[in-house]
C-alpha cells in the first residue's frame, strides 16, 4: 500500500521490534514505522531506540496514547480505527517536519466521512452553516451535526481550527 504512494518507499519488513530495529540500524531510513503489537514495542525499548539510531518512529494500532509511550519520543501515534489515508498522512507529515523534533505525538482520530469532508470545505470556503444546508439540499440541524463530528475528530474547537487542522491531516486540499 504505501509503496504505490508517490516518494515512499519500503526498505524492510521484521517479525518483531528488536529485528526491527537492527535492520533499521543497517539500513538507515527515514522513519521507521512499528505496529504497537509487535513484540518488544514497548515504550522503553522506544524510547532507547529512538535516542540511538537518531529516527522518527510512528507506531500503528495504538489502543490508547498512553503517557509512556507520549514520552518515549514517538513522531506520531496512530490508533487501530486509522485509515490507511490517515497513516500516509501521518507519514508525510512527520516526514515533512522532522527538523521541528515534534515532542508531543499527534494522535490522529477516525477518518471523516465523505459528507464531512464536503461540509468542511464549505467550510474552508467561508460558508455559514445555513449556506452549507442551502448548498448540500440539507437541514442547518444536519451540517450543524457534521461539523460536531469533525470537531471531535480532530479535536477541534473551532471551524477555524476545524480546516486548519483537517489540511494539516491531508483531509482537505
Amino acid at each position: 500500500m504505501l509503496e504505490l504512494e508517490g516518494g515512499m518507499r519500503v526498505v524492510a519488513t521484521a517479525a518483531d521490534a528488536g529485528e526491527a530495529i537492527r535492520v533499521t540500524e543497517e539500513l538507515q531510513p527515514d522513519l521507521l514505522v512499528l505496529d504497537a503489537d509487535l513484540p518488544g514495542a514497548d515504550a522503553a525499548t522506544l524510547r532507547a531506540s529512538r535516542a540511538r539510531l537518531g529516527i522518527n518512529i510512528v507506531l500503528l494500532n495504538v489502543d490508547t496514547p498512553h503517557g509512556a509511550l507520549r514520552t518515549a519520543g514517538l513522531a506520531a501515534l496512530l490508533p487501530r480505527s486509522a485509515s490507511t489515508f490517515e497513516l500516509i498522512a501521518a507519514l508525510r507529515g512527520v516526514a515533512e517536519g522532522r527538523e521541528q523534533g515534534v515532542e508531543s505525538p499527534p494522535v490522529l482520530h477516525e477518518a471523516p466521512t465523505a459528507r464531512e469532508i464536503q461540509v468542511l470545505r464549505l467550510v474552508q470556503e467561508g460558508l455559514k452553516n445555513r449556506a452549507i444546508a442551502e448548498r448540500l439540499q440539507t437541514s442547518e440541524r444536519t451540517v450543524q451535526f457534521h461539523l460536531t463530528n469533525v470537531f471531535a475528530k480532530l479535536n477541534a474547537a473551532s471551524r477555524t481550527e476545524a480546516v486548519h487542522l483537517a489540511r494539516k491531516y491531508g483531509w482537505l486540499d
